[in-house]
């Protein structure tokens, strides 16, 4: 057998095997490197009276001193909001907001009464988002 056809030979039969594992490694390293955003839907409605509430789910966790919220549209637009008081509910924890100084609310200026956004509420590895049912940790 000639040299060059061995080289072929060898190529062909380990080269793929080593090329699969070194893809197995990388998607294995890929899902525990990256991270992508947890998010949790909120509601900003402005009320008859002028004043504007945001509705967050009790299962976000909201520091007692928190004084502003970031609130990320479906539309891409950020808004960062003053919290002036807050109520809990058995479902919703009520802020009541205000757009920070020098910004208005699209709410205002398209004649709606509602926007539906999300709040980041922390990072999920995807290896715990994929196998979250098997390790029993479900995001945490």
């Amino acid at each position: 057998m000639k040299p060059k056809n061995r080289l072929y030979r060898f190529l062909l039969h380990y080269g793929i095997s080593a090329i699969l594992g070194v893809m197995f490694v990388a998607v294995i390293g890929m899902l525990q490197l990256i991270e992508i955003d947890e998010k949790a839907a909120v509601d900003v409605v402005r009320e008859h009276d002028g004043r504007c509430y945001c509705y967050v789910p009790r299962s976000v966790r909201l520091e007692a001193g928190r004084e502003t919220l970031q609130v990320a549209l479906y539309g891409g637009e950020r808004l960062r909001l003053e919290i002036r008081g807050r109520e809990e509910t058995p479902a919703y924890v009520v802020c009541r907001i205000e757009p920070q100084e020098g910004t208005s609310l699209p709410i205002a200026s398209a004649g709606e009464r509602k926007l539906t956004g999300y709040v980041v509420t922390g990072k999920v590895r995807l290896w715990d988002l994929l196998f979250s049912k098997w390790t029993g940790r479900a995001g945490k």
